[in-house]
């Protein structure tokens, strides 16, 4: 046994480089708890109890395949200068035992030796905004920042997120730090951080959470997107990175800017598309008039087709500069309309722009497949979709943007704003997918009230008639335009219904899906049928 001084946390941190390419690998997500208030410097074998967990952990992963691997550090006990460590990793939910290692090490008490404890003190009161849609996760992150002195909420994806940040700024408490996972179904972290500096005002320092080799990624499609995050927090986190990143993401603050609003700031984001003339290929009307809007305002000209037996026809006749297509239609899907395109050499270099539930693995790999350029998530994120539109059917070469006109009417003062109190939707999140378009807001909420009302009874039916495919449609489209209107319990509801639907989920929890469906729709149609007509 070799006996010198070494860092705990640089031991973890090691550890940490060691296992994440192997977790990564198996789709599993790494997870570290420890006490903030160990001792820092720590004197034994370093070597050999790197090399102990690093074997046994490497073990546990194998065995895991997905899900979660915890390392847990636990203290149990000090006496005469010797500290006793407990190393425990377990896959939760497995039926294998945890793995555990028994060590001690010899410590003194010294400024150094407590270096986690006082690196918190700068970040005791500070407000912060924790995005990841594994609870787990969510919770273990939390925990360790809550040690630190940090005052935390918790978001479970990005629209959750963007609901917290407009709420906490209206109260006058805006986060001092935001943690956004970066890898998250419906809206990825740096599209997350993107809708946060923009439609919900964040000025806080955002700091995307990857692995090490996903961070790289994550900076990348930051920089390309123009998207302004402070730095890539490593996962696993320890309690030592996330100290150092959040005192350097604090002393690296940003200016606030309180004059912008929400909409304004979004449409400064987004570019112009004079003289295109897009294809927009969409059954569903809702999704139709807002794409229709957005479009329109950023200066293109749009012309619809309800399925992609439609699309081929318009393009047979018309000359389009790209296509933006759905892909959960009747008739004929948007995969199989890209198939038959792509199958005519005189479209052959058409930009096609899939709008799908970016949460469904298939469905990425399909639209690729199929021969499609690039997609968007829904619900519908419109600077999301003119970067798509930017990159892959006018792309800038000047390395500039031409601003979208401001189109932000203000919201009606809280006493006089009948939107104000619609039970179960987030009137902030609908009015940012808008940008700012009361108008337009007011009347996509009814045409919800009368046409989705029933959905939950006619995916059920669907359902049991064995129509597997007109199931997913309705649940894409209750999915996708919830999410868009704000209506957020629905819209987490329909999505987990749409992945059974598409073969990706256990079957057997659809009757307690479309119990939740039914329960979160009840009070947003009681509020919607109260709403007044334009």
């Amino acid at each position: 046994m070799e006996h010198a001084t070494f860092r705990l946390a640089e031991l973890i941190d090691d550890l940490a480089g060691r296992l994440s390419a192997q977790a990564d690998d198996r789709s599993v997500e790494l997870l570290l708890t420890m006490p903030v208030s160990l001792p820092d410097r720590l004197t034994g074998d370093a070597d050999w109890l790197l090399r102990a967990l690093a074997d046994i952990a490497q073990r546990v992963i194998d065995g895991a395949q997905s899900g979660e691997v915890v390392i847990r550090v636990e203290e149990c006990g000090r006496k005469d200068g010797v500290l006793s460590l407990q190393f425990v990793v377990l896959h939760p939910g497995s039926d294998a035992d945890p793995v555990v290692l028994p060590a001690s090490f010899h410590f003194e008490a010294s400024e150094d030796g407590a270096a986690l404890a006082v690196g918190g003190v700068p970040l005791r009161g500070r407000r912060a905004l924790i995005v990841d849609d594994n609870a787990l996760v969510a919770r273990t992150l939390g925990d360790m920042a809550r040690d630190l002195g940090l005052q935390v909420e918790i978001a479970a994806d990005g629209w959750d997120a963007l609901r917290a940040a407009t709420l906490a700024r209206q109260a006058g408490r805006p986060f001092d730090l935001i943690f956004v996972d970066w890898r998250m179904p419906g809206m990825d972290g740096v599209s997350c951080a993107r809708q946060l500096r923009g439609h919900a005002g964040a000025t806080a320092p955002i700091l995307v959470m990857a692995t090490g080799f996903g961070g790289e990624e994550a900076v990348a499609q930051a920089k390309l997107q123009r998207v302004d995050i402070q730095d890539v927090l490593v996962k696993p986190v320890t309690p030592d990175r996330l100290v150092r990143a959040s005192l350097a993401a604090l002393r690296a603050r940003p200016a606030a800017s309180p004059t912008a609003s929400p909409a304004a700031t979004a449409t400064r984001a987004g570019r112009r598309f004079d003289g295109l003339h897009l294809l927009l290929v969409e059954d569903n009307p809702i999704s139709q008039e807002l794409a229709l809007d957005l479009l329109q305002r950023a200066g293109a000209k749009v012309s619809l087709a309800a399925h992609g037996r439609e699309a081929l026809d318009a393009l047979s006749t018309v000359l389009f500069d790209g296509v933006l297509m759905d892909l959960q239609m009747p008739v004929m899907d948007g995969l199989e309309a890209t198939r038959l395109i792509r199958a005519n050499p005189r479209w052959h270099g058409l930009p096609i722009i899939a709008m799908t539930a970016a949460g469904l693995a298939s469905d990425r790999d399909r639209v690729l497949a199929a021969g499609m350029n690039d997609h968007v998530p829904k619900p519908i994120d419109a600077e999301k979709l003119f970067a798509a539109l930017a990159r892959c059917v006018r792309p800038d070469r000047n390395g500039g943007s031409t601003p979208l006109p401001v189109f932000a009417p203000a919201a009606p003062p809280a006493g006089t704003d009948p939107m104000q109190h619609l039970p179960g939707i987030d009137v902030a999140i609908g009015r940012a997918s808008t940008m700012g378009n009361e108008r337009l807001y007011r009347r996509l909420l009814l045409k919800f009230r009368d046409a989705q009302h029933d959905i939950p009874e006619r995916l059920e039916a669907a359902w049991s008639a064995g129509d597997k495919p007109a199931a997913r449609r309705l649940a894409h489209d209750l999915a996708g335009v919830s999410g868009t209107l704000g209506a957020q319990r629905v819209h987490l509801a329909a999505r987990a219904i749409e992945v059974i639907c598409a073969g990706e989920g256990d079957a057997e929890a659809l009757p307690g899906l479309l119990e939740d469906a039914r329960q979160a729709l009840a009070p947003v149609m009681a509020g919607l049928r109260g709403l007044p007509e334009e």
